[in-house]
């Protein structure tokens, strides 16, 4: 009967712990969206953990490192890309994004959230972008 008892309550405590961090990413990507569909890449670099990490498509490829000073160049070459899962360039499609597609929220986690291409991490209480992926073939 304990073991039944503490079974429930650590899935009540997980179950509210996903919700709350679901809740959290939300709030937080109702004021990120609207800096990235602006592109307000100064306001956004406040949200972004540098040196910003890129990982291309390949294993194989480097991992680049973006400063701060190089982000609103190469942040605006991957809102260009074209984006095969959604046919539309990543910008059109966050655009769209006011509010976060189902398909997206199930990859919010405990303390990260993979939407798209982009990996947000909550870092001292905030969530800040941690990692992009790069599809460009060039």
């Amino acid at each position: 009967m304990k073991k039944l008892f503490l079974i429930a309550f650590i899935a009540c405590i997980a179950g509210k712990s996903i919700g709350q961090n679901t809740a959290s990413f939300e709030k937080f990507w109702s004021a990120f969206q609207p800096l990235l569909v602006a592109k307000n890449y100064n306001m956004l670099a406040k949200h972004v953990q540098f040196p910003l990490s890129v990982k291309g498509v390949l294993d194989d490829v480097p991992v680049l490192k973006i400063t701060k000073t190089k982000f609103a160049g190469e942040f605006a070459k991957y809102l260009s890309i074209e984006d095969m899962n959604w046919n539309d360039t990543k910008i059109n499609t966050y655009k769209k994004w006011k509010k976060l597609p189902a398909s997206e929220k199930q990859n919010i986690q405990d303390g990260s959230a993979r939407i798209d291409d982009m990996q947000f991490t909550y870092k001292n209480g905030k969530w800040l972008l941690t990692l992009y992926y790069d599809g460009r073939t060039e």
